[in-house]
């Protein structure tokens, strides 16, 4: 597995996170619309993970522009910006004496970070496939792959060999016949131990 291809892989991950927060806030700001939650069950819902979320848009971010994918980190870097303008002035999170007026303006602002977060999330997925396509199917990926999958399995055939290595001098002549003499001298102590007590007794 390349370095590109893992990058897209958490960021594919981020991004469907992201996307589904904003999916849950409409969806409890269309309950409070409706009359279906209340103000303080909205506000300990939507206040929870704002913090979260300005941590994981820019994390991604931060990922897309350090692994070299300088226009889709750009996005992401512009949609942090405008996450954090909103954070600074106190938009994102949602007042329990104030919700019913902040509801259009909380609306709106949510559905443009979901059309936002929708568009970025088509181009993570798009360049995932891309980067897995060239990864798997041209010489240069496969080469890559055969250099970050090699390592392991080289520091695995040295240690093999190294084992096979020490287990092969025990089957080695020298070894048996050193084992032989031990056992003939072994028993020959033992016999002249027995005669010796004989001729005592």
């Amino acid at each position: 597995m390349t370095p590109q291809l893992v990058v897209w892989l958490a960021a594919m991950i981020i991004q469907s996170a992201l996307l589904g927060r904003n999916m849950y806030t409409i969806v409890c700001l269309t309950d409070l619309e409706n009359d279906f939650i209340n103000p303080f069950d909205l506000s300990a819902k939507m206040n929870r993970f704002v913090v979260h979320e300005l941590v994981a848009q820019g994390s991604i971010a931060g990922l897309l522009l350090l692994s070299g994918n300088w226009l889709a980190g750009a996005c992401h870097a512009v949609l942090l910006a405008y996450l954090l303008q909103l954070y600074t002035s106190r938009k994102l999170h949602v007042d329990t004496t104030d919700a019913f007026r902040q509801l259009p303006q909380q609306k709106k602002q949510r559905f443009i970070l979901l059309g936002a977060h929708l568009l970025l999330f088509i181009v993570v997925v798009y360049r995932l496939i891309e980067t897995a396509l060239l990864t798997l199917l041209t010489p240069e990926g496969r080469a890559m792959t055969k250099v970050t999958t090699s390592r392991p399995l080289k520091a695995a055939a040295k240690h093999f060999a190294a084992t096979t290595a020490a287990q092969s001098a025990y089957n080695e002549p020298w070894f048996d016949s050193s084992c032989s003499a031990l056992s003939s001298a072994a028993a020959t102590y033992a016999v002249h131990d027995r005669s010796c007590k004989h001729a005592a007794a």
